[in-house]
């Protein structure tokens, strides 16, 4: 019924572009972003069965310290975030800045284990647990990209009932942004894209918040859309991502939506 779900490709971001083409910041953004996508496919019934696929695969260890390059892309940020002094990890680009930067992160292979368990276990997915556990591994993982913790917090509700269409195209297009400029190559983007075009979750004619093409700076500091052709005149992704989290956080607290 959905030829997109057979089978696992063996990974192919490390395979293609090489340890180098990564610094340690990169993975564990990546590590984050993949993990976040992983919940969001596993909340939607078609993409479920590959989700469970994908998380069983990347736990099937006891941790990720073990070297499988068979394994999917997200195994391999595991695996480079698990042995920080291991030759993958040492192979990264701009050595000393991640020199700097790993103290700043308590990867817990523990948490990331129950997150997999949670999207790769038969039945009803609920989500709940995992969405405790995003927010632990954001912290873990030095997550500080505003729009990166906007996301996890609207992917989080993505089951709930409090997403509308609009928050959801939002929060699709920007992580169809981020994984094409970060990891084009990867084995999750296809997958994310096919959803998107199945559900018409992805925004046209919008700026890209990763790279910063078609926009331009607003009077507040952010970024809006040059194309007044946009299907949404005026919306930067970036900024729509923080409103609708800024909008969800007041529901959440029995605030007005809209309340600063």
């Amino acid at each position: 019924m959905f030829g997109f779900l057979k089978g696992l490709d063996e990974n192919r971001l490390m395979r293609l572009r090489k340890p180098e083409a990564f610094t340690a910041r990169d993975v564990s953004d990546l590590a984050f972003l993949y993990i976040l996508t992983l919940h969001l496919l596993r909340s939607e019934f078609e993409t479920a069965p590959f989700a469970q696929q994908y998380a069983q695969q990347t736990n099937r260890h006891a941790g990720f310290t073990a070297v499988d390059p068979g394994n999917t892309d997200l195994y391999q940020f595991l695996h480079i975030l698990a042995d920080q002094k291991g030759p993958t990890a040492k192979r990264l680009a701009n050595s000393e800045a991640n020199d700097l930067f790993w103290p700043s992160i308590s990867f817990s292979q523990p948490t990331v284990r129950q997150i997999l368990g949670e999207i790769g276990q038969r039945g009803a997915y609920d989500g709940a647990n995992a969405r405790r556990l995003l927010l632990k591994l954001e912290q873990q993982l030095h997550i500080t990209n505003s729009n990166y913790k906007s996301m996890r917090r609207l992917i989080g509700e993505w089951n709930s009932g409090d997403l509308d269409t609009h928050q959801k195209q939002l929060v699709v297009t920007r992580m169809l942004q981020a994984l094409r400029a970060r990891a084009r190559q990867g084995d999750l983007l296809q997958r994310l894209e096919l959803l998107a075009s199945r559900h018409n979750l992805e925004l046209s004619d919008v700026c890209d918040a990763e790279s910063g093409r078609d926009c331009k700076p607003s009077a507040g500091g952010g970024l809006i859309s040059n194309n007044t052709k946009s299907v949404i005149k005026g919306l930067a992704v970036a900024g729509g991502i923080l409103a609708a989290n800024h909008w969800l956080m007041n529901r959440r607290s029995g605030l007005p939506p809209w309340r600063s």
